[in-house]
């Protein structure tokens, strides 16, 4: 997870942060610019986005929106030398805090990488669906698609809650 330096507010009211500046790339513009990554890779990036996480969730913060594009690579290296640190916690949710800004209902993240129990409101954000989010972008790095996919976000829904996951190996 970066490293936030200073935050703040304004004279005027607004809310800053300060934080370190990355060099690198996502993992989204990996995936579009590289053949499937091999499994080991793909599993020493995902054990490195489980500890930010686990990071996250010890603090009682979910993500809510964990997905290749907010998982930047700082430094990359074929004999598993990757560093990498997630980002964009712009729609976390703390769950020790009360209240819900949100609203009752509103569902956040982006499709195809939610939890369909959210979105069917069967179930509230939590760890698990930062977990859930984390195995769809895991996927992604090994396929370069998404489990289920569809023309709408709720034929993904649908696929999601009725059909099996695309195999892998295909």
């Amino acid at each position: 997870i970066p490293c936030a330096f200073v935050v703040g507010t304004t004279d005027e009211g607004e809310t800053y942060i300060v934080m370190e500046f990355l060099r690198g790339r996502d993992l989204e513009h990996l995936i579009s610019s590289e053949p499937p990554m091999p499994w080991r890779r793909a599993f020493a990036l995902a054990l490195q986005i489980c500890d930010a996480l686990q990071a996250a969730h010890a603090r009682n913060i979910i993500h809510r929106d964990v997905k290749p594009s907010n998982c930047f690579l700082i430094q990359e290296g074929e004999d598993g030398g990757d560093l990498l640190k997630l980002i964009d916690f712009g729609i976390a949710k703390d769950l020790a805090a009360s209240g819900d800004p949100t609203g009752t209902g509103m569902v956040l993240g982006t499709p195809g990488y939610i939890a369909p129990e959210l979105v069917t409101g069967d179930a509230a954000p939590s760890a698990l669906t930062d977990v859930y989010a984390l195995g769809v972008t895991l996927y992604k790095l090994l396929t370069h698609r998404l489990p289920w996919e569809g023309r709408s976000h709720v034929d993904v829904v649908v696929s999601q809650r009725h059909d099996p996951p695309h195999p892998i190996r295909e």
